[in-house]
């Protein structure tokens, strides 16, 4: 699966306020906001990998190009109330 899909996918999921409920395997349900910042430039990868010496992996670079992940999944726990 390409992240382009993903990502895509994801944002179609999203609420007006960028937030989606999410239950958890244990039946926590969580409001999970996730943003986004503007996506990095060639120049600023290389940049980064001349002055770190460090060399990014390519599918994360390609992420990164795509957008940067700001506050991915700042969670909030939800309460239901049931009365039977």
């Amino acid at each position: 699966m390409s992240i382009e899909l993903v990502l895509t996918s994801l944002n179609k999921r999203l609420d007006k306020e960028k937030t989606i409920i999410l239950q958890r395997e244990n039946g926590e349900i969580l409001n999970v906001t996730c943003g986004w910042n503007k996506p990095v430039t060639d120049q600023e990868l290389k940049e980064f990998s001349l002055k770190t010496n460090h060399i990014l992996p390519k599918d994360f670079c390609a992420f990164l190009k795509l957008c940067m992940a700001e506050n991915y999944f700042q969670m909030e726990r939800i309460t239901l109330n049931y009365s039977v």
